[in-house]
């Protein structure tokens, strides 16, 4: 089965021209034109709003993915600073722990002395 708009080889313009004609006209101007006419009147109409949806989904898209992105590194920079910052704390911990290890070791020595 071969789709409709193959059938027809109306093309992007062809399409945008008879549903354009749909638009304008009123449901009685419609209903006075032959079947056929009707018919290609219809699915040009249905198509055109069919890739006028898809260009607004891609359009919303295209705005919410870098919004997204933004999102998404300031999240990382968040969590990127508090792991800096515990990283910070735990080695001054441990720098004051040898520290006073140290000292207290070389007190004793040197009061040995």
């Amino acid at each position: 089965m071969t789709p409709l708009l193959s059938v027809l080889e109306l093309g992007h313009e062809g399409v945008r021209y008879f549903a354009n004609s749909a638009i304008k006209s009123d449901v009685f101007q419609l209903n006075q034109r032959a079947d056929e006419d009707r018919y290609i009147h219809a699915v040009a109409f249905i198509a055109h709003q069919f890739y006028q949806l898809q260009d607004n989904l891609l359009d919303t898209l295209l705005t919410v993915v870098p919004s997204a992105q933004n999102a998404a590194q300031r999240e990382h920079k968040k969590w990127a600073y508090a792991q800096r910052q515990s990283r910070d704390q735990t080695l001054g911990e441990l720098v004051s722990r040898l520290d006073n290890d140290v000292f207290s070791l070389v007190g004793t020595h040197t009061s040995e002395l």
